[in-house]
């Protein structure tokens, strides 16, 4: 069996007795020459931040090359190997965090490899970052810690019963290493062998060095943790792998903008099991690392009601920067009615189907978005929740046969998932009198139950407003809405009020400031609705605005507008609408 080397000392099940270092060079690497010995440094793309990869124990940049060269297509990524690992050469003992992140930043330096730096950790390698972005703040955007060992038990407090196994591992390393540098021939195996056993008998103090780190104040982290026992640690796996997550967890309140991620399926190398969930979340990381330094304080404040956003007024602003509106695309901005929920729509991300996702407030604080049980095999999107908050009506193009595999990807119908206490049910068809076999979107049901829509049923392109009425528990076939609502253009993605009397809705119709822009029109005393207003330019732009609706309180008014380059979530005193409706055209 080929013996491989772990990340962090007892994460091995075997011992590194018979291992060799890989020394075979990537194409492009060059030696860097750090006062008495050269680092090995690979850099491939181009931008800003510059992303640092730093291994774990015993691990190669090699190992890395994957995720390096799957960044590189986004910005300029630098792979390196630590004194003694691939083609660098053997630098001063102790091999410490501290010694590392001075050395990582003299290598930066000679090289001109410019920051700032958002560095990624893996195992020893989260140390070794940590301590950098402490010595080195003006420099350091953000930082990434991939299954970062558990600081009680690489300090030596708690486990001291696992504390032999890992003493003894030390020695081990030591005397391989001590053997082979008795041959010349082995001089580069050898300094390989001293390098991860100074490593490993220096982890309590470069742990405890971090364990120090009292405040990284603002700087976005990033901590993912996984989820797979490891039975190297005999009886107490299940239970260590429990407190080893705890300590992950805890690690993110030493900075007011951080996250964690838990990767159930993952064992400890997490970008080899996960590796997509690794580069999403290095690559939400390099949104927030472009952020404003204002707009990161925004993000420390992720607490209280409308995730502790600053109202505005009767100027419409961007929704939550950096963690709900990012460089991907976001829409349906949807607030339970209890303000403890926020859902919305992420799509755009390569490689990924749009999906719903919910933020909640716990014990005060906004966690991390997460996708919806039912979402990641299918597109999804245009989310309505219903005021009970126990059902969630959402648009997909899943197929309605579940025989079907295949469903042509233009043709989206409506489904309802139930609540079940702190999830939600599998998805199943909802309102199926009310749709076509073309695309219908943007579910809307008020309190009479009767369910809004808008559909290409009159041709591909086309696009109109429907209504279905609910009569006996049963949806009839959906009609069309007449003038001043549909026109011989595009009307669609129409917020009916509960009580349907106000309907805010998007259209392509002359006379608007971009391609598409939001209206309101009111039901008049005579049931009919008023002209449409134009929302103006404290909502629309040159860009396309859609996507409206408004809080469960009624406040505010929430759209989704391309005017900063991307699809954004942005909200608005929904005074304006108020105004709007005591207006001269309207009286």
């Amino acid at each position: 069996m080929k013996k491989e080397l772990a990340t962090f000392s007892l994460l091995m099940t075997i011992t590194l007795m018979g291992c060799t270092a890989d020394k075979s060079a990537p194409s492009g690497p060059h030696l860097i020459d750090v006062g008495g010995h050269r680092l090995e440094v690979k850099v491939m793309g181009q931008g800003s931040p510059t992303i640092i990869l730093e291994s774990g124990l015993g691990d190669t940049m090699d190992k890395l090359q994957t995720l390096q060269r799957n960044l590189a297509r986004t910005t300029r990524v630098v792979c390196y190997n630590r004194a003694g690992y691939g083609q660098s050469g053997a630098g001063p003992l102790p091999r410490d965090s501290e010694r590392t992140a001075r050395e990582l930043k003299l290598l930066l330096e000679k090289a001109k490899i410019e920051g700032p730096y958002l560095l990624v950790g893996h195992s020893l390698g989260a140390l070794n970052v940590m301590l950098f972005a402490q010595q080195y703040p003006a420099v350091t955007a953000g930082l990434v810690l991939l299954d970062p060992p558990p600081l009680g038990f690489a300090i030596g407090k708690d486990y001291l019963e696992l504390q032999q196994m890992a003493q003894s591992m030390t020695e081990q390393w030591q005397n391989q290493a001590d053997q082979l540098a008795q041959d010349p021939k082995q001089k580069a195996q050898a300094a390989f062998m001293a390098a991860i056993a100074s490593e490993h008998r220096e982890m309590a103090r470069s742990a405890g060095m971090v364990d120090q780190i009292t405040s990284l104040g603002t700087l976005p982290l990033t901590v993912m943790a996984t989820g797979q026992t490891n039975p190297a640690f005999g009886t107490v796996a299940e239970e260590f792998q429990k407190y080893w997550i705890t300590q992950s967890r805890a690690l993110c309140a030493k900075s007011k903008v951080s996250r964690f991620i838990l990767v159930e399926e993952s064992r400890h190398h997490l970008y080899l099991d996960a590796p997509e969930k690794v580069e999403l979340a290095i690559r939400e990381m390099i949104i927030y690392s472009r952020l404003p330094t204002t707009e990161i304080k925004n993000l420390a404040r992720l607490q209280g009601p409308y995730l502790g956003q600053t109202p505005p007024e009767l100027e419409s602003k961007m929704f939550a920067p950096g963690f709900i509106s990012t460089d991907f695309g976001e829409l349906n901005a949807v607030f339970s009615s209890n303000g403890q929920e926020f859902y919305f729509s992420r799509r755009g991300i390569p490689g990924k189907s749009s999906a719903i996702l919910v933020t909640k407030q716990v014990n005060g604080r906004w966690t991390e978005p997460q996708a919806l049980p039912f979402c990641g095999q299918h597109d999804d999107v245009d989310l309505f929740l219903c005021p009970d908050n126990e059902r969630l009506i959402f648009c997909s193009d899943r197929p309605l046969d579940p025989i079907q595999k295949i469903k042509d990807p233009r043709e989206h119908d409506f489904w309802i998932s139930i609540r079940n206490k702190d999830s939600w049910s599998p998805a199943s068809p909802f309102a199926t009198p009310a749709m076509s076999s073309a695309e219908d979107y943007f579910p809307i049901v008020t309190i009479s139950g009767n369910l809004y829509l808008n559909s290409q049923r009159e041709g591909r392109g086309t696009n109109n407003i429907y209504k279905s009425i609910l009569s006996n528990g049963q949806y009839g076939p959906a009609q069309k809405l007449p003038s001043p609502i549909n026109t011989a253009y595009r009307e669609y993605d129409a917020f009916v009020c509960p009580d349907e009397r106000t309907i805010l809705f998007s259209s392509e119709r002359p006379g608007g400031f971009g391609r598409s822009d939001i209206y309101v029109s009111f039901l008049d005393s005579d049931q009919t609705w008023t002209e449409p207003i134009n929302l103006g330019p404290q909502v629309n732009s040159i860009a396309s605005e859609y996507g409206a609706s408004l809080s469960p309180d009624g406040r505010f008014f929430f759209f989704t507008s391309g005017k900063a380059g991307s699809e954004d979530i942005y909200w608005i005193s929904a005074e304006l609408i108020q105004t709007l409706r005591t207006s001269p055209k309207t009286s």
